[in-house]
């Protein structure tokens, strides 16, 4: 062995006459004429079945990378103009997803504040408070309704559905104004109206926050 000049069996290096060993590989020098064993052949299948995997993950993470990228960015190798990118895709699919956000979860909200905020006229406030809390609870019933029903659509009811929930923070304001200043002027104490007072603001705030996502624009 030592006297005959051969090549790596692993990468196919030249080796030197003395050498024992591949310099490049570090596999050892073959002996020539020797049978190969099975477990050789085991030894280089599951080489090959490792590097094949690596590979394909490798190629995996790159495919994923360019799904996110301009394809002529890719091809070409072009540098990515990021701003580009982001103007034209990203910036774009953020606009519609927050146009889009669901009104169905502060449609549900309100609808609870209105019911309590009535419940809590009528148990602290007297028969002025709960008058006053009725179109309270109507106009948060009308916009729980139409925000079920916009959901995450857009368009014209969504925009409806906006000036709706507006209207109904302004019906709450004059109304908690109103049923404060009855209350006072009956003789009840601030403190007997403070409850509905929290419960009134609760409804409104709800219902600014409906408005809010459904009048939202990207910007």
């Amino acid at each position: 062995m030592a006297g005959t000049a051969s090549y790596c069996i692993g990468c196919g290096a030249p080796l030197g006459v003395d050498e024992a060993f591949c310099e490049d590989c570090g596999r050892p020098r073959a002996v020539v004429g020797a049978p190969t064993t099975a477990s050789t052949f085991v030894a280089d299948a599951g080489a090959a079945i490792s590097k094949a995997t690596a590979g394909y993950q490798a190629a995996a993470g790159v495919a994923g990378v360019a799904t996110a990228l301009p394809w002529k960015t890719i091809v070409g190798a072009e540098q990515l103009d990021v701003r580009s990118f982001l103007s034209t895709s990203a910036l774009p699919t953020a606009r519609r997803a927050v146009q889009r956000a669901s009104l169905r979860k502060p449609g549900l909200s309100l609808a609870a504040t209105a019911v309590l905020d009535l419940f809590v006229a009528a148990v602290s406030g007297g028969s002025g408070a709960l008058g006053a809390a009725i179109p309270r609870l109507l106009m948060g019933g009308l916009t729980s309704l139409l925000s079920l029903i916009t959901g995450s659509k857009s368009g014209a009811l969504r925009s409806v559905t906006g000036v709706v929930s507006l209207l109904t923070a302004l019906v709450q304001v004059v109304s908690l104004v109103v049923a404060l200043i009855g209350g006072l002027l009956d003789g009840t104490s601030l403190l007997a109206l403070a409850p509905m007072a929290i419960a009134a603001i609760s409804a409104l705030v709800m219902a600014v926050k409906t408005a809010s996502v459904a009048l939202r624009k990207g910007s």
